[in-house]
């Protein structure tokens, strides 16, 4: 028998959750008297006035993102944890207005009364083929438990009037600190045992011609937007991701997303419906314009080809349109244009709605990607526009 090249998988349980960024606080009277309660329960003993102001803030902060997250989704109403990580250095006390100690102090006693559930955080290493690999693991997440919700309620602290009582972030624009890399270029994710490790960053030349333009770009927009009053979140700027850094063909044409700057909210993470209730810009409510096909639109236009709206474009015969989108966003959003097996969250939406079918086994990527292809001729033309082929010529010869 051969022997074992990797180690038995480790009890692991991801959490979903969103970030929370601790910058809000209580505006109206009720939520100011149930974090009062708060703070005289926990710092009862503290005779520090400044501890006592910070715990009142870190309680305040907390609060206001946690009962926003409880309220749920517009589509399942399910409540969410947040989650934040536990490093010192998560919690600069310039920012915040507190720092890791007073936090951590928080949580264990709002813990210790039962109105909060902590999950701890944890790494995820794994060893195979005798080496280490860092898979992606879980920052550690907060949810309220039904007794702060009650206790919030008793003060008139009601979920469904969350804008009356918090507000998401509180004074001046936050700055990004000085040395935060406002574009990064990471290596391509890599799979072990069928995982995908986190990526690494890896170094550039940024005075190279093609980031030094990125760069020059992303400044102009920071300066930019940051001209205007954002409201509701906290936004030092934006910076982008690019990904595939240490493929041969890369030519800073893989991701380039923009993401926050950290510092601040990170809006990307949030729903739709959180972003159209809190985010301002110069005193006015922002609206989110939905493209038609979005993904095939903006892939025509890079190929400057012509897109028939008229009817649905996602509509392919013999395939559901659901597994068209899926298969369009992964195709174009992955590192991977030649996608061979389905992500892992569709693997698992799909289970979990057909009483735990496999989606590759009921219908197979390539499959599906020769009948998008079929549709749209545009992906076969991705490489005189400096893309990859998303399905390729050997492929289709054996279809």
């Amino acid at each position: 028998m051969a022997s074992e090249q990797h180690s038995a998988e480790p009890a692991f349980a991801y959490v979903e959750a969103y970030p929370i960024a601790l910058l809000g606080g209580p505006v109206s009277p009720a939520a100011v008297a149930l974090v009062e309660r708060l703070v005289e329960n926990i710092f009862a003993s503290e005779k520090r006035p400044t501890s006592v102001q910070k715990g009142r803030q870190a309680i305040g902060a907390l609060m206001a993102d946690l009962l926003d997250l409880h309220r749920g989704h517009s589509d399942d109403r399910h409540p969410w944890p947040g989650a934040h990580g536990m490093s010192p250095k998560d919690f600069p006390s310039k920012t915040l207005g507190f720092g890791h100690g007073i936090f951590l102090n928080v949580i264990t006693k709002l813990e210790a009364a039962g109105l909060l559930t902590i999950t701890v955080g944890q790494p995820r290493f794994r060893k195979a083929f005798g080496q280490v690999h860092n898979f992606n693991g879980q920052v550690t997440t907060f949810q309220l438990t039904p007794a702060l919700v009650s206790l919030a309620a008793s003060f008139g602290v009601e979920l469904n009037a969350w804008k009356e009582h918090w507000a998401g972030a509180f004074g001046s624009p936050v700055a990004a600190p000085a040395d935060e890399d406002r574009l990064v270029l990471r290596n391509r994710k890599v799979r072990v045992l069928g995982k995908k490790l986190a990526a690494e960053d890896t170094p550039f030349d940024k005075q190279a011609p093609g980031p030094a333009a990125i760069l020059a770009g992303i400044d102009r927009l920071n300066r930019n937007l940051l001209r205007h009053d954002i409201g509701g979140i906290t936004f030092p700027g934006l910076r982008r991701i690019f990904s595939d850094g240490d493929q041969p063909d890369f030519a800073w044409n893989r991701g380039g997303r923009y993401y926050s700057l950290p510092g601040g909210h990170r809006y990307e993470a949030m729903s739709a419906e959180r972003r159209l209730e809190r985010i301002t810009f110069d005193g006015e409510r922002v609206g989110e314009a939905d493209i038609r096909a979005s993904h095939l639109t903006l892939l025509h236009a890079l190929l400057d080809r012509p897109l028939d709206l008229s009817s649905d474009p996602y509509a392919v015969d013999g395939v559901d349109r659901t597994l068209v989108k899926w298969w369009c966003t992964q195709a174009i959003g992955s590192s991977n244009p030649e996608p061979r097996q389905w992500a892992t969250d569709k693997k698992a939406t799909y289970a979990a709605q057909n009483g735990g079918r496999q989606l590759q086994a009921d219908f197979p990527i390539a499959r599906v990607g020769e009948a998008v292809v079929g549709r749209h001729p545009c992906w076969q033309n991705l490489r005189p526009a400096g893309y990859r082929p998303l399905i390729s010529s050997s492929t289709r010869a054996k279809s």
